[in-house]
């Protein structure tokens, strides 16, 4: 059974101040020789620094500023009021008991209950320094478990956005596309028709952030071709060259449909002739190198939406393991993505 925040509290603070105040009567005896009221001042001392501590708990749970600065003026200001605290009770317990055992008050009782402020003080520092630099280091910790939070959420929705431009007007044309072949050619239709749902059930059987492995890719990208070819028929030419185990490898979820959906965008669909799109893959054991290479040219280095989404994708998922290049090759652009093994 673990225990809870309040009841470790309340474990540490009898445990230390109990001990001291063990040590004190120890310390007391030995020095001057052992007296019953000694029995007392210690369990004054102890509740005297009880309730200073739960004071002082109080009071810097409301303190949420994490500055150096502001913790030590905090830390200041709570040991002094704590300390005059913990004066205060070890007076309202000792006078009584005073006069309850010796009739009256000892006369030297108010010049040692002043006397000991200056180390209840220390006491109280000691203890206000440690607890916030505690409460500091856990609220550092929360912030930055928030901060891993909201970056989680926020990759995700990144992903979820990503995955969503999927154009819709390409769906549409899909779907228009295998309507109209449904007369003139019934099984192109089915066939066309068994891709679109592959496809679509591709992309909503995974969730956002996950990966898959290259030959699912793959196959979600001959899905998309084949929907693509509806559309641009002969104008649509692709040429594989992959090699290696695309098995073995993960890699991000639409990431290599993101690169021939661009490149029929900004290459086939620009040139009335249409033209081929060459696909090359080398997968090994350290390293994945991916070119996509289709006819047009090149008038931003940085790509458009979806060399962008490309780009972030990585990122996320490989922040210092990934290089993405686009280039112009005579009449030709070609998209290079290299990614380091993960392990």
């Amino acid at each position: 059974m673990s225990l809870t925040n309040n009841q470790k509290f309340w474990l540490i603070q009898l445990a230390i101040w109990g001990g001291f105040s063990l040590f004190n009567i120890i310390t007391r005896s030995a020095l001057l020789g052992f007296q019953p009221f000694e029995l007392v001042n210690a369990l004054a001392l102890l509740l005297a620094l009880l309730v200073a501590s739960v004071w002082m708990r109080s009071f810097y749970q409301s303190k949420n500023d994490t500055k150096i600065r502001s913790s030590f003026l905090y830390a200041l200001s709570g040991s002094v009021v704590a300390s005059i605290l913990a004066n205060i009770v070890i007076a309202v317990i000792l006078y009584p008991a005073q006069i309850l055992l010796f009739e009256q008050i000892l006369p030297q009782s108010h010049l040692q209950i002043l006397a000991v402020w200056p180390t209840l003080f220390l006491f109280t520092f000691c203890w206000s320094i440690t607890y916030l630099l505690i409460k500091r280091h856990r609220t550092l910790k929360q912030i930055q478990l928030e901060k891993a939070e909201l970056n989680t959420q926020l990759h995700h929705a990144q992903m979820e956005l990503m995955l969503n431009q999927l154009n819709p007007h390409f769906v549409f044309n899909a779907i228009n596309n295998i309507r109209a072949l449904i007369l003139e050619n019934p099984n192109k239709a089915r066939d066309s028709l068994t891709s679109l749902s592959e496809v679509l059930r591709s992309l909503l059987a995974v969730e956002a952030d996950s990966e898959w492995t290259l030959d699912e890719e793959l196959s979600l990208c001959h899905g998309f071709i084949n929907l693509c070819k509806l559309q641009y028929e002969q104008r649509l030419q692709v040429e594989e060259n992959i090699r290696g185990d695309t098995q073995s490898w993960i890699v991000p979820r639409m990431l290599l449909q993101l690169i021939i959906e661009n490149a029929i965008k900004h290459g086939i669909a620009q040139h009335p002739s249409g033209g081929n799109i060459q696909i090359d893959i080398s997968a090994q054991t350290d390293s994945l190198l991916i070119e996509v290479t289709n006819p047009g040219v090149l008038h931003n280095l940085r790509g458009g939406v979806g060399l962008r989404n490309i780009r972030t994708r990585l990122t996320l998922l490989y922040p210092s393991r990934h290089v993405i290049q686009l280039k112009q090759v005579d009449s030709m652009v070609v998209a290079t993505i290299r990614i380091t093994n993960k392990e």
